[in-house]
């Protein structure tokens, strides 16, 4: 089409260059000044509304490869806190069947036997908050990303 040819050439044209397509095309003559000018604005949003659709489509794209990843991510960390979680009940079920005899076996003093469970003890609870406080942080970070991902759309 015509206007297409000119469309590539002047996207936008002034008045005096509407004026002149009419005049140096005849199929364009029976079309005034302003029924190009409407043209040329409705081509606009039609090129308008191709680059936005491209460009929604590329951040669709983007966004699904990166939900993928994260489910992928999300899934290794769960892994990765079942196991925590099982090597726990491992280290409790040791601290609840430890007895005095199996030290004294081992002729540990009574009091080392008590320092050992209390140290132990200290440190499970320890692994347990800090296994609460990366809990936590997580699901910060999720917020976030959920809240940054509701900004942009």
């Amino acid at each position: 089409m015509v206007l297409e040819q000119f469309f590539t050439d002047y996207q936008k044209p002034s008045h005096d260059t509407r004026i002149a397509m009419n005049g140096e095309n005849s199929v364009l003559s029976n079309l005034n000044s302003q029924q190009i000018q409407a043209w040329f604005e409705n081509r606009w949003v039609l090129e308008k509304k191709k680059k936005d659709a491209s460009v929604f489509k590329l951040l669709n794209e983007t966004m699904t490869a990166m939900w993928r990843v994260l489910i992928l991510e999300n899934d290794l960390l769960h892994g990765e806190v079942q196991q925590f979680l099982r090597q726990m009940e491992y280290i409790c079920e040791l601290l609840q069947h430890a007895s005095l005899e199996s030290f004294l076996a081992l002729e540990v003093p009574r009091s080392v036997f008590k320092n050992v469970k209390v140290v132990a003890t200290r440190r499970l609870l320890l692994l347990h908050n800090e296994y609460l406080h990366n809990e936590v942080q997580q699901m910060h970070r999720e917020r976030g990303y959920i809240c940054n991902l509701e900004e942009n759309v």
